[in-house]
This record gives C-alpha cells, sequence and structure tokens, in this order.
C-alpha cells in the first residue's frame, strides 16, 4: 500500500487525504453526538435507577457505535478498493507510455545506426578515393 501512495499524484494524495479528513470530521461528529447521548442516557440511568433499564440503554449505545465503527470500516474499504483501481489504472497507462517510449527509442536507434552504416560506408569510399588520388600524384 505504501509504494502504491508513493506513485500517487500530488492531487490524487490530496484527492485522499480530503476524503479521510471528510470522514474523520463526521466521525468525530457522530462521536461527539454520542458522547452527548451517553450523556444524556447517563442521567436517565441515574434517574431511572433501574439495572434493566441501564443494561437497555447500554445496549443501545453500543448498538450505534457498532453501526458507526461499521459504517467508518466499510467507507475506508471502499477507499482502499478506490484507490488500488486508481493506481492500477495509473500503473498501465506508465506501462504503456513506457513501451511507447522504449518502441519511439528502439525505432530511433535503428535510424541512427542506419545512417550510421551509410556514413561509414561513404567514409571509406572518401578514404579509397583519397588514396587513390595520392597514388596518382
Amino acid at each position: 500500500m505504501e509504494k502504491e501512495l508513493k506513485k500517487l499524484n500530488r492531487r490524487e494524495l490530496v484527492d485522499i487525504i480530503y476524503q479521510m479528513k471528510r470522514n474523520e470530521q463526521r466521525m468525530q461528529e457522530e462521536i461527539t453526538s454520542l458522547e452527548e447521548a451517553l450523556d444524556d442516557k447517563r442521567v436517565h440511568i441515574s434517574e431511572a435507577g433501574s439495572i434493566a433499564d441501564a443494561a437497555v440503554d447500554i445496549t443501545q449505545i453500543f448498538s450505534a457505535a457498532q453501526k458507526t465503527a461499521d459504517l467508518y470500516l466499510h467507507e475506508i474499504s471502499c477507499m482502499k478498493a478506490e484507490t488500488e483501481e486508481a493506481c492500477a489504472r495509473m500503473i498501465a497507462d506508465a506501462e504503456k507510455k513506457a513501451e511507447a517510449i522504449l518502441a519511439d527509442g528502439e525505432a530511433k536507434l535503428a535510424e541512427v545506426n542506419a545512417r550510421y552504416q551509410i556514413d561509414y560506408q561513404k567514409w571509406q569510399q572518401l578514404q579509397a578515393d583519397l588514396q587513390k588520388a595520392q597514388a596518382q600524384k
């Protein structure tokens, strides 16, 4: 996961951080709401004085907390899947670009080699012509 995150560009990382901060803020609001509900339940429990009522109230609080935790984990799982898909697309795109660059480089190398061979043959011919000209003098 760390290698995949290193491959993301700045915009994608900022988007991920923004989503995580937004989720964190929403979770913090939920926690605050649950803490307020818990405080209300504590008052209710102290007023009710019944262990059975307190157990029911605590069960409801835990149930709400579990639902919140499940939601948070689900969102993290979705974000992970989306990030992995984005990373896979980026890797595939990078591989295609690399293959294109290599193919282009190989074509240019072949072209340079062909020009070199032609120039080398011309050079050899010029040397031969020069030697003939010197020999005739």
